[in-house]
This record gives structure tokens, sequence and C-alpha cells, in this order.
């Protein structure tokens, strides 16, 4: 895979990272507030369990990514593809 494919799909993956995060945090939340209301919410953890199974899915994929990437001294000539933080991401894109 030639270089700027592999910095592509990284940034693809840390935007789906980024992304889930936030997908978790507002699961997390909405869980917190069945439970409070007195609701069941043994199927909201369900979905819980899925986003998080996805998130690792997501960090092993870069973690792969990664591992492709050139030899430690070639990496910190290399561009970095640009980080993708749940602070970044708009309500509409997660």
């Amino acid at each position: 895979m030639d270089q700027w494919t592999l910095q592509q799909r990284l940034a693809l993956a840390e935007r789906h990272i980024a992304r889930g995060a936030v997908h978790l945090a507002q699961q997390r939340a909405l869980i917190a507030e069945l439970d409070r209301a007195g609701h069941d919410i043994e199927e909201a953890q369900a979905i819980l369990d899925s986003l998080m199974e996805a998130q690792v899915l997501h960090q092993q994929g870069r973690e792969r990514l990664l591992r492709l990437a050139p030899q430690r001294e070639h990496r910190a000539t290399a561009e970095r593809p640009k980080l993708y933080r749940p602070a970044n991401i708009r309500r509409e894109d997660a």
C-alpha cells in the first residue's frame, strides 16, 4: 500500500474511533437517563455492548495500519494523519 493510501486509511480510522467515542458517550448517557427514570435498560445496554465491540475493531484496524507504516525513523518524517477527537465532530457527523 502506498504512503498516501495508508495515510488516508489512518485518517479514516481515526475518524471512526472519534465518532465511536461520541456514540459510546451518548449511549452511556442514555442508559443513565433511562435507569434514573426506572426504565428497563437491557436493550440499551446490549446496544452499548455492540458499540464497544465495534470500537475495539476500529482500534485494532488502526493498529494494523500503523504496523504497515515505514520503520520508526521514517515515521517521524512522514506526514501524520489528522487526528479526529470527539470535540472536532459536529453532532450531524456523529
